[in-house]
């Protein structure tokens, strides 16, 4: 049931309904609650990942920084929670903050060299904005 909700908050992102999109995906989290065997703490990552995008694309940063926090609490040395985590910092204005979360997202250990690779350029991407928008 988590999946299904998962894949209808996609189809709903894909149609930049945002609204319905969160929707979904909090419905698939309360599908895996309240006792959340280790199998599935990939699916609630990616539900909770999906969340916070959502919501950061609704301006709720400050519920996005939320969802993305508990994403990175699961799943810690996944890099996307991380990654979710440094932009909705950058919505909320929160950049130094932002920065450390890129920056620790760089150092996960353990991650294939591909998607850490891409993950790095996007992030050295981010702190080029910061330092251009926090830079006197």
């Amino acid at each position: 049931a988590a999946l299904q909700l998962k894949e209808e908050g996609n189809v709903y992102f894909r149609n930049a309904d945002f609204l319905l999109a969160s929707h979904s995906y909090c419905q698939g989290l309360f599908q895996l609650l309240p006792h959340l065997p280790d199998e599935l703490h990939e699916t609630a990552t990616e539900l909770l990942c999906n969340t916070s995008t959502a919501l950061n694309k609704l301006q709720h940063s400050t519920f996005a920084i939320e969802a993305a926090k508990m994403a990175c609490q699961l799943q810690g040395t996944k890099p996307k929670g991380h990654y979710r985590l440094a932009t909705a910092l950058v919505a909320a204005g929160r950049f130094a903050e932002a920065q450390q979360a890129a920056h620790d997202a760089q150092s996960l250990p353990g991650i294939d060299s591909k998607p850490k690779q891409q993950f790095a350029t996007v992030c050295e991407q981010t702190l080029q904005q910061l330092s251009a928008v926090t830079s006197p």
